[in-house]
């Protein structure tokens, strides 16, 4: 009888262990995820995934681009204060991470008052013969009010009505798809494209590369009263140079 009864208890066991392994999430595609820091004040910041380091977060730099299951994560931006032998967490984001969906962390705030962002977009896959690329505009500076954004071949003028979007701090344009080729980014005040507060010099744009062109405050390695970096899915970046 008690031969028996032990039986018993060792099918309820394999019977509870397989309904547990039966309810656990399972991928189905892959998505990515990198980390960006947008605030001013701070050093350098590390970017993780649950404990994983992706990298380090330079301000207006982003991290290389990571591949993920579509499963749920937290990311988290740590740092580690001078004379504290551990790191301190300053944000983490609970998130689901979608299949086929790039999510750019962004840092914000200070090292005092930290704050994070999620920016999504969906990945694009080139095929070898496109000529076109893809740009979305961002807005990260928490000293610019709503400005619109305007980006065209190289000499034309804003015009009210034809800005490629309009946006307010934290914030970021749907992607656009454009040809290859020589483009200025131009920012004005909202609906006064009269006044310009930004203009860039001509940069050429590669075909089959998504860009990320954002604005930020401005910092001593610049001379501009406004900063705007050209950010592509790599992690590349580049300071676009302010003709005015």
């Amino acid at each position: 009888m008690k031969n028996f009864s032990a039986f018993l208890l060792v099918l309820g066991a394999l019977a509870v262990s397989g309904c547990a392994e039966s309810t656990r999430p399972i991928a189905t595609g892959k998505g990515s995820i990198r980390g960006l820091n947008a605030a001013v004040t701070t050093p350098d910041i590390a970017f993780l995934i649950e404990v994983r380091a992706i990298g380090l977060t330079r301000y207006k730099e982003s991290t290389a681009i990571r591949e993920y299951d579509d499963l749920e994560y937290n990311v988290n931006f740590d740092y580690q204060f001078f004379g504290d032998p551990t790191a301190s967490r300053l944000a983490t984001i609970a998130f689901k991470l979608e299949k086929d969906t790039e999510y750019l962390f962004i840092f914000i705030g200070s090292l005092a008052a930290p704050d994070a962002l999620t920016w999504e977009n969906p990945v694009r896959t080139w095929e070898d013969t496109e000529t076109v690329m893809e740009i979305r505009f961002g807005h990260l500076s928490p000293q610019l009010g709503e400005v619109d954004m305007y980006f065209a071949a190289p000499g034309t003028a804003p015009v009210l009505g034809e800005a490629r979007a309009s946006l307010t701090f934290g914030n970021h344009s749907p992607v656009i798809e454009l040809p290859e080729g020589q483009y200025e980014y131009i920012i004005t005040s909202k609906d006064d494209p009269a006044d310009i507060l930004f203009r860039s010099r001509t940069i050429t744009y590669l075909p089959r590369t998504g860009y990320l062109v954002s604005s930020f405050d401005a910092d001593p390695s610049i001379t501009s009263a406004i900063s705007v970096r050209a950010i592509t899915r790599n992690g590349a970046s580049a300071e676009l140079g302010n003709v005015n």
